[in-house]
């Protein structure tokens, strides 16, 4: 605790309380240094130690009050320490910090507070302190006397020198940072459990950078949009994927996440597979530490289902109007009755940084701050006695706002809590609440004193730190590599998609298994070896053939590399590379290289052990001697060439000229080297021959003869070609090899080089083998890579990984490996591969970057945790309506706080350590086990489980609870217990029920007042058809005696009686016609509709042929949509709407000189097909469209255009049997525009029997 140094490897992590702690100590010594003068009077020369014990002695110590001033303000306990080492004094803090009293410090009495993993290093720096007399630091852990819980403390000293430099003391400084790390461990708590959160999540959420371009996307996202391949989309631009006006949605938002921090939009688009489907979008920002935007996040829900739905609700919107009209205006006198029992209000507190308010017993606001105002968006007037508070909570936490204003009432003291609250406009923030009673002088309940403290910015960035964490994990599930980390005991604590095909699973089920329960047995065997040496510290890297468990096999490159924290290692990771295709690479160049030494072999073979030819020449190039295998190969006797034959007869007469030449030489030089030369044969055909020659001398020097070798070289000719064919498939193999390839001899100069040298370097393959690679490589380059050379060249294989600056200018980051070929026992060569990996490192450094910033936003958030532990165990204790504790992975209940002793009615000397099935059916404990112990497994496996059941208290009261069971696990994702949050859901419940009963009634309701409807216009009906028969005698007879007058008169009438008669007659037949129409009317709520299919197009076309033989000499342009669609209905029926509708267009363009009559269609999603038929004809005024559809009911005179009135009522009735419906639009002077809609599958049996709305007569 004096000279006190930092463990290894903690110097890189500096807290936030670390720097604070820093600016301290620069405080401290900056006073200390004010007070040498002082402190040196009074200073000793001879200090006495004090007591035997080393306690100070009783004279006034100066150290003493600067203590206490200390421990006034910062909660960091202090000590002094002599120059030899000796403790002489501790302050009061320094003793709470170790529990221990002040003479228990001294002879090193501190040190058994010490964790034995610690004592030895806090020892040794101890000394190293004592002997140096530097500054230093130190964490280290400490167990308090009485007590088994561990602590932090971080321990710094100051050493202190006199004028002349000489070392007087030291002073230490102890601080006590447990609650940091507790809070620490929770977060990365809360990061895994926000981690399953978004992982679990149904929408498809994406990451984009800032131009909209697609980087990463969840794989319940790519199945939404149905796309099976991520890779097809990566990289494209995100608003392509909409529609027209989808993109535009979609670049304005992206604006608005680029610029005001999110945006929000609902649109249509299809998926990759041509599925329709509607989008509710969110976009909002990715920042960085300085809160500039890096990334997007866009998450898109699939809401479909929840449009069409919207669609269904709209048509079903005025039929349910009737049925809650009446139970609507009861609802509104109970609203205008609450409104009226708000209060007024009190002072309000406008210019605090955070929102004040007052409430009264009912909850109504009776102060409120203009802060608190304007983030609601209210103003004073509107807020005083006029609204709630807890109004302006989200709903989710209304019964909490109730609960805390009935234990206010009841005098409790409740914690600060966080909630949801609604603004004016619709938007939401959440806030901490704090709340206090106000009572009067006889202790009766005034009012509540409320404050808010908007922390939306922190669950913003809490939010966006969860969607890095996730991020992260999505680029390590891409990465082609498969890795995984292992603790000390192999049990797997982290694995990525790649990895987990071991068991054709998601990393997630690998977590907590065992590497022999992951790796096949044999392959765990054989690296047991180099398991123990990785954890003892020794990266390991090798290769090997691995299989996974569905037969495929791949050779891989495999290493271990330990985890080293603190000095010791604390795991392993484990990544394997499948280097199949090069494995195979480098067998087939082994191969080549193995079938060329031994073609090499066979050749010297040849040449040591089969005869060569020898034939002697004399000066005129006569055979003077020649060998039987020379005459074999030749074909000649001896006899035939000896003294008779000259090399010229047994060569190509175009190869004399150089035999002619090598002689003279020969004669000339003594010697020549070998020379290849074709041979003819006796019998004409030729060989190769390697022809080596020397001369033979007399004594005086003079020329007598040549001694030549002659070797058959044909066959090494033959495999020379072959060579050279088979080094020209390796070079364009090698040419197509994403990578450089080259093979350097034991000299280091190039044999082999691929073309991928003239792409990267500039260099041309073909003019490089010969030169040594230090000719080829930049000088810089050479200097750092030619130890490796030199290390392969001595047998051992070489990686390493560099950036390189291409020819073109671009820098690339490539992994060398160098091969040594190593041939019966000797390095021949270096095998040299070089990738391209350029992409692989910028992935990587960008990850390395988020954990940076992750780290220092963990860093940030650190304090504000300290803050929010305390307020989430207020809020815990002092929640209404709702009940927290918590359980261990068994069950068993770990803490009982007072929200759940509230709402359960057992205290916690009940409830600790006795399992929650207790609480959910006390009269039958073994069903309660059993559902109890379901409820577990499903939150083990889903993360959470919702269950809404009614529940019994102590007391035996029942309540409605909805009640949520959440698995907590920590950073290994090991399950380390349950929490369960239930909310007294009572009053909800039975308002449901109320809500229930009501509408059932106003079911009964609509069903009674529907068949009133059908038996009325049954009897109207009825009558509508006996007046139609009985009407038709009289108007027989009417038109029967006029006949009978005319006749009667003959030409004895005069004009006026014609006209009468005529006037009757016409009268009589236009009855007769409304009669018909009648009956027709009639008849069809009668008639059953026989629902087939017809053909628009064919239907249409008979009635236009028909209508067309009535023109008169009429213009008419009849524009008929080709493509009319076959519907489901009654042909007679459907016929009788097109020639209503066709006929009166027809009708009413008469007055036009060129008439134009078009039918199209189209598809309404909501409807069904929905056709029109448009004319340009007189028109009508829009205000009476609806009378149209009447029986008898006419907008034009009869003498303008004939008719009885009862067409569009008779088409109207025809299309509601069918399902449909009829509207129209129009113009007067310019036409009308006639529309009907008719649903895809036709109308129901049920439709067809009787009119969907009971057609009655029309006034």
């Amino acid at each position: 605790m004096s000279a006190i140094h930092p463990f290894p490897g903690n110097k890189a992590r500096k807290t936030p309380d670390e720097e604070q702690v820093s600016d301290r100590e620069r405080a401290l010594e900056a006073e200390v240094q004010a007070l040498r003068a002082e402190l040196a009077q009074l200073r000793r020369p001879a200090a006495s130690p004090g007591p035997a014990h080393g306690l100070r002695s009783e004279s006034p110590d100066p150290y003493s009050s600067l203590f206490a001033a200390l421990n006034s303000v910062f909660p960091i306990g202090m000590l002094r320490i002599q120059p030899d080492g000796s403790l002489i004094q501790v302050d009061q803090m320094l003793q709470q910090i170790f529990g221990l009293e002040e003479q228990d410090f001294f002879n090193f009495g501190w040190m058994r507070c010490v964790h034995s993993a610690d004592v030895a290093v806090v020892k040794e720096y101890w000394e190293r302190g004592v002997a140096t007399g530097t500054s230093t630091s130190l964490e280290f852990r400490i167990i308090r006397p009485g007590s088994e819980d561990i602590a932090h403390v971080i321990a710094r000293n100051i050493p202190q020198f006199d004028e002349q430099g000489r070392l007087t003391g030291q002073l230490g400084f102890v601080q006590d940072i447990s609650q940091l790390r507790k809070l620490e461990a929770e977060a990365r708590i809360k990061d895994e459990l926000n981690r399953q959160i978004i992982a679990s999540s149904p929408d498809c959420t994406k990451v984009l950078d800032l131009q909209g371009h697609v980087l990463q996307m969840t794989a319940r996202g790519c199945k939404l949009v149905e796309v099976d391949d991520f890779e097809q989309v990566r990289g494209s631009d995100w608003t392509t994927w909409w529609p027209e006006e989808g993109q535009n949605l979609a670049r304005s938002a992206l604006d608005q996440a680029r610029t005001a921090g999110g945006a929000r939009f609902v649109a249509f688009g299809n998926t990759f597979k041509g599925t329709p489907k509607w989008w509710d979008t969110v976009v909002s920002p990715i920042t960085d530490s300085s809160g500039q935007p890096v990334m997007l996040l866009a998450v898109s829900r699939d809401i479909t289902e929840t449009h069409e739905q919207q669609h269904q609700i709209q048509r079903l919107n005025s039929e349910l109007e009737s049925r809650v009209q009446e139970r609507t205006s009861q609802l509104a006198t109970v609203n205008e009755r609450l409104r009226q029992t708000l209060h007024d209000a009190q002072t309000l507190y406008n210019k605090a940084p955070c929102g004040y308010h007052s409430v009264d017993a009912d909850g109504i606001f009776v102060l409120i701050n203009q802060t608190e105002l304007d983030w609601l968006g209210y103003t004073r007037e509107e807020a005083i006695g006029k609204m709630t508070f807890r109004d302006q909570v989200l709903p989710e936490d209304r019964p909490m706002i109730r609960d805390r204003l009935q234990r206010l009432i009841k005098g409790e003291k409740l914690e600060s809590v966080e909630l949801g609250l609604r603004r004016r406009d619709g938007t939401t923030f959440v806030a901490l609440l704090s709340s206090t009673a106000v009572v009067d002088e006889q202790g009766r309940f005034v009012r509540t004193n409320n404050t808010l403290v908007d922390i939306s910015a922190r669950k913003l960035a809490e939010h966006a730190l969860h969607v890095q964490r996730n991020f992260l994990q999505t680029v390590t599930n891409t990465v082609p590599v498969q890795l995984a980390f292992y603790d000390r005991d192999l049990i797997c604590r982290f694995a990525n998609a790649s990895y987990a095909r071991w068991l054709g699973t998601e990393p997630a089920s690998l977590i907590g298994l065992h590497l022999r329960d992951i790796a096949r047995p044999e392959d765990f065997a054989t690296a047991g070896a180099r398991l123990e040496a990785a954890l003892h510290g020794e990266p390991q890297q090798f290769e090997g053939l691995r299989r996974f468990p569905d037969g495929h096999e791949f050779y891989a490159s495999i290493g271990y590399t330990p985890y080293i924290e603190n000095g010791q290692v604390q795991g392993l990771i484990i990544q394997m590379v499948d280097i199949t295709e090069r494995k195979a690479s480098e067998d087939r160049v082994q191969s080549t290289n193995r079938q060329l030494a031994d073609a090499l072999q066979q050749a010297q073979a040849l040449y040591n052990q089969a005869p060569c030819g020898y034939h002697s020449l004399n000066a005129d190039g006569v055979y003077e001697s020649i060998n039987d295998t020379e005459l074999h190969w030749l074909g000649y006797e001896r006899d035939e060439v000896i003294g008779r034959l000259s090399y010229r007869d047994v060569v190509l007469p175009s190869r004399v000229p150089l035999l002619e030449d090598r002689m003279e030489r020969l004669i000339r030089e003594g010697s020549l080297a070998g020379a290849e030369y074709e041979m003819r044969r006796k019998d004409g055909s030729v060989f190769h021959a390697l022809l080596s020659s020397a001369a033979v001398r007399d004594e005086k020097g003079r020329f007598l003869r040549s001694n030549t070798t002659v070797v058959d070289i044909t066959q090494r000719r033959q495999a020379e070609l072959a060579l050279q064919e088979n080094q020209r498939f390796l070079q364009t193999v090698t040419n197509h090899v994403p990578g450089v390839i080259a093979y350097l001899d034991a000299m280091l100069r190039f044999r082999f080089a691929n073309e991928e040298h003239r792409r990267l370097y500039g260099l041309d393959p073909a003019r490089i083998l010969g030169l040594h690679i230090s000719e080829c490589l930049p000088a810089l380059v050479w200097q750092e890579v030619q130890p490796r050379y030199q290390a392969a060249l001595d047998g051992q294989v070489q990686h390493y990984e560099s950036w390189r600056h291409t020819v073109s200018g671009e820098d690339i980051y490539i992994r060398a490996t160098l091969l040594p070929d190593i041939y019966e026992g000797l390095v021949q060569g270096i095998i040299v591969q070089i990738i391209d990996i350029t992409e692989r490192k910028r992935v990587e450094e960008r990850v390395h970057q988020l954990n940076d910033e992750l780290e220092m936003r963990i860093r940030e958030r650190s304090m504000e945790l300290l803050e929010s532990e305390q307020r989430f165990r207020l809020m815990a204790d002092n929640l209404r309506d709702y009940s927290i504790y918590f359980l261990d992975a068994q069950g068993c209940i770990t803490d009982w706080t007072d929200s759940a002793q509230r709402m359960e009615g057992y205290s916690p000397s009940e409830m600790l350590g006795q399992h929650y099935a207790k609480l959910l059916q006390p009269d039958n404990p073994d069903e309660a086990s059993s559902i109890a112990a379901q409820m577990l497994r499903m939150a083990a496996s889903r993360g959470q489980h919702e269950l809404h059941s009614w529940q019994t208290r102590k007391d035996g009261s029942r309540y409605w609870a909805h009640s949520i069971l959440i698995a907590l696990r920590d950073d290994s994702g090991e399950l380390r217990g349950f929490s369960k949050i239930s909310r007294d859901m009572t009053d909800a419940k039975r308002l449901d029920d109320l809500m229930r009963n009501i509408n059932d009634e106003l079911e009964n309701r609509v069903v009674e007042r529907t068949e009133q409807l059908l038996a009325a216009n049954k009897d109207l009906e009825s009558f509508s058809y006996s007046v139609s028969h009985d009407l038709r005698s009289p108007l027989r007879h009417i038109s029967s005696f006029v006949s009978l007058l005319e006749e009667h008169l003959a030409d004895k009438g005069d004009d006026t009686t014609q006209r009468y008669l005529g006037t009757i007659g016409n009268s009589a037949r236009h009855m007769s016609q409304l009669i018909d129409g009648l009956l027709a009317f009639s008849r069809l709520g009668r008639s059953a509709v026989n629902v087939m299919p017809v053909d628009f197009t064919m239907l249409v076309e008979a009635v236009v042929s028909q209508i067309a033989h009535d023109t008169e000499g009429r213009v008419v342009d009849w524009v008929i949509a080709p493509d009319l669609p076959v519907v489901q209905g009654d042909a007679l029926l459907l016929r009788e709407v097109w020639a209503n509708l066709l006929g009166n267009a027809f009708k009413y363009t008469r007055p036009r000189e060129r008439a134009r009559i078009e039918v199209g269609w189209s598809v309404d999603p909501a409807v069904g097909y929905t056709f029109y038929v448009k004319d340009n004809g007189v028109g009508f005024d829009t205000k009476y469209a609806q009378k149209l559809f009447g029986v008898f009911q006419r907008l034009h005179r009869a003498s303008e255009f004939e008719g009885t009135g009862i067409g569009l009522a008779l088409t109207r009735r025809i299309l509601e049997r069918h399902g449909g419906s009829i509207w129209a639009e129009s113009q007067q002077g310019e036409g009308s525009t006639f529309h009907f809609s008719l649903p895809f599958e036709g109308c129901s049996p049920s439709d067809s029997s009787h009119d969907s709305i009971p057609s009655v007569l029309e006034p």
